[in-house]
């Protein structure tokens, strides 16, 4: 059986992208915060959570805010996929 994409789910009121939007705020505050404080490892997998909820994001349509908040980044162009 094959699972469902994040788009064909059921959006609840409030729904996915706004789950995803506060998602992303809080890994990007994170990031922020704590980069000084993490080895590289623990920045990598932040910067791969980041990417992932980005992407989820755009997939369902909640790129525009995504976009937004992808700039407070150091190096926003990193974590743009196409």
């Amino acid at each position: 059986m094959r699972s469902k994409r994040a788009s064909e789910l059921p959006s609840p009121s409030g729904g996915l992208p706004e789950l995803f939007v506060s998602r992303l705020e809080r890994l990007v505050r994170l990031r922020s915060e704590f980069e000084e404080h993490l080895n590289d490892l623990g920045v990598e997998l932040l910067d791969r959570s980041i990417v992932a909820t980005y992407r989820d994001c755009i997939e369902t349509g909640a790129g525009v805010k995504a976009k937004a908040l992808i700039g407070r980044l150091p190096n926003p162009g990193d974590f743009e996929t196409p």
